[in-house]
């Protein structure tokens, strides 16, 4: 009898606590904390991130992404739009080809062929809230690989953001970058040829420091960049997804090792899906470009520069990079 009770008494806690870390709202962008850094790595759930940032859109969602198959984001964009909600999917038919049939016939789904891939990750709520970073919306991307989203509340931005999206309805116009404040730059790609030039500009600026984590990277002139940023006595430290360093990043990766610049392969079992930069641990450059020529030529992508960021967000960053240290001293040592 004792022994039922402990069981049944035991089985209603997990219950309970499984109810309650269920319920468990995640803390989006507001007013006063414009800005919030969410990642994988850091123990955050980024399914739940969006399903938390889908329910409070109360006038319109716009969605532009490149791998989208996650059943539980499905059907939230499937609710929000019964409701009445203005819902707009552009995505990438080779990436998702079954997207199309899986949406309501009240969202406004935008298949979209370009010469290069529709690679955005790029949601905008109300036209306020936008959330960009490198994590697809399939159940793997945003629960078990390495990736990180930057929430942004930003009325401006989010009107921006949705032009942007628009034009990739139209498939007429381009738009160019904006800078919005000294501490906030909107690149699109390939909208605007000087973006290549501008990442250039941001990697010259270190005076400290340079982390950089990218899934793929096979852009020599951005490698040659770190070479010299570090022959002008930058620590820089590069961290990249082993697999596909040893693939189509193979001669960066090469040429990176022999210049000495410290450079971690990272993945092990899972991949290391982050495209960002981290300057003077003042800056973050991040976007769902990878460095690749395709990425800033071919592909609809982006990538925002946020200077002086919170405390928070800047421990958080800091956070990461150790922890990106501590896989890589552990996967080198097996």
């Amino acid at each position: 009898m004792k022994r039922f009770l402990w069981i049944f008494l035991s089985a209603t806690l997990l219950i309970s606590l499984f109810f309650f870390w269920g319920k468990q709202e995640v803390a989006l962008p507001t007013r006063e904390e414009a800005v919030k850094i969410y990642s994988t790595e850091y123990g955050e759930d980024l399914e739940a991130l969006f399903l938390a940032a889908l329910d409070a859109a109360e006038e319109r969602i716009d969605l532009a992404i490149y791998s989208f198959k996650d059943e539980r984001l499905i059907r939230k964009i499937n609710e929000k739009a019964e409701e009445g909600i203005s819902t707009r999917v552009v995505f990438d038919p080779k990436a998702s080809p079954k997207l199309f049939k899986q949406l309501s016939d009240k969202v406004e789904v935008v298949p979209r062929f370009s010469r290069g891939l529709t690679h955005l990750k790029l949601l905008v709520v109300d036209q306020k809230v936008s959330y960009v970073g490198s994590a697809n919306w399939t159940r793997q991307s945003l629960q078990q690989y390495g990736n990180l989203v930057v929430g942004l509340f930003d009325s401006q931005v989010g009107a921006y953001c949705v032009d942007k999206i628009a034009d990739l309805e139209s498939r007429d116009e381009r738009v160019p970058h904006r800078d919005f404040d000294p501490e906030l730059e909107v690149w699109f790609t390939p909208d605007d040829p000087l973006a290549a030039k501008r990442m250039v500009e941001l990697l010259r600026s270190a005076k400290k420091t340079l982390q950089v984590a990218m899934f793929t990277f096979t852009r020599m002139d951005f490698a040659k960049e770190l070479v010299a940023a570090q022959q002008r006595g930058i620590q820089v430290e590069v961290f990249v997804d082993r697999k596909s360093a040893r693939g189509m990043g193979k001669k960066v990766a090469n040429y990176l090792q022999d210049e000495g610049i410290a450079l971690h392969m990272m993945g092990e079992g899972s991949l290391f899906h982050y495209k960002l930069a981290w300057v003077d641990e003042e800056t973050l450059i991040e976007g769902s470009l990878n460095w690749t020529k395709a990425a800033f030529t071919k592909n609809d992508d982006c990538y925002i520069v946020f200077r002086r960021l919170s405390p928070a967000n800047s421990e958080k960053l800091n956070t990461l990079v150790k922890l990106w240290r501590q896989k890589s001293k552990r996967s080198a040592s097996r």
